[in-house]
């Protein structure tokens, strides 16, 4: 398991000799240039891109079980494709920060108009309609069509797919894990802290996010597939993905 499987590795081998030998500057950087765009990507997937992770990095899965052994442990859960021992992030989870962004969702008026400012505003601007009367949307507006179906429903219905996004580069120190650590805070002032230890993906690990997405088309306004791929990487640099986004993790660069 430890020669094919890198989260494996990496999970063993968390010592002081992690960085040397052959695991995670070689092994890894090989096992991603090598495999990663034949086994993750999809033939059908027409539309796609690659993002950046910021600093700190990416951590996602942090919700799944994963009980402590020892103090020593990692105290978090993270999610890995099962055959690669990769990490990937869901396609229900991209899919899921996307619809976020848009206003069905929304609990009151005011956040209502809010998320639909919002789509309105990135769909011109990321398509470059400098005019916003040569807007497809501002067309379903004049045309009351988006009294008949939200934007939620234009920009996700029909047979669209969300793919897994997968590891696509490393970094310059070719290291595609490290490990972090949070500290909470207790009660008392003089309470010693407690560090929990967990795994996150490296900072500067590009991925490549992919999609199959179909055309809008109605009264002759039509939405391509490419527009709305440019609307959701805009809300993905926007908003980020995976855990405590609150504190940087999950946050963009082109």
């Amino acid at each position: 398991m430890a020669a094919s499987n890198p989260s494996h590795y990496y999970y063993i081998k968390n010592k002081s000799d992690l960085d040397q030998e052959y695991a995670q500057p070689i092994f890894i950087s090989t096992l991603v240039n090598q495999f990663t765009s034949s086994f993750f990507g999809m033939p059908n997937a027409a539309n796609s891109f690659t993002l950046t992770f910021k600093y700190p990095g990416l951590l996602v899965g942090s919700g799944y079980l994963h009980p402590k052994v020892n103090e020593e442990d990692y105290q978090l859960g993270f999610y890995f494709d099962f055959t690669s021992g990769l990490p990937v992030i869901p396609g229900t989870s991209i899919k899921g920060v996307l619809k976020n962004a848009f206003p069905f969702q929304a609990a009151s008026e005011e956040e209502l108009k809010q998320k639909s400012d919002y789509i309105f505003e990135k769909f011109n601007e990321t398509n470059e309609f400098i005019n916003p009367e040569g807007s497809p949307l501002n067309g379903l507006l004049k045309n009351n069509l988006l009294e008949k179906q939200t934007l939620e429903e234009i920009f996700f219905q029909g047979k669209q797919i969300f793919f897994d996004a997968y590891v696509m580069g490393l970094n310059s120190s070719l290291r595609l894990f490290e490990t972090d650590y949070i500290t909470p805070h207790t009660a008392g002032k003089f309470k010693s802290p407690n560090p929990i230890k967990f795994l996150k993906v490296a900072s500067d690990t590009e991925f490549c996010f992919q999609f199959f997405i179909t055309e809008y088309s109605s009264n002759g306004i039509i939405i391509s597939a490419k527009q709305k791929e440019n609307l959701f990487k805009r809300i993905l640099l926007d908003f980020g993905i995976g855990a405590k986004r609150n504190v940087g993790y999950g946050q963009f660069a082109e």
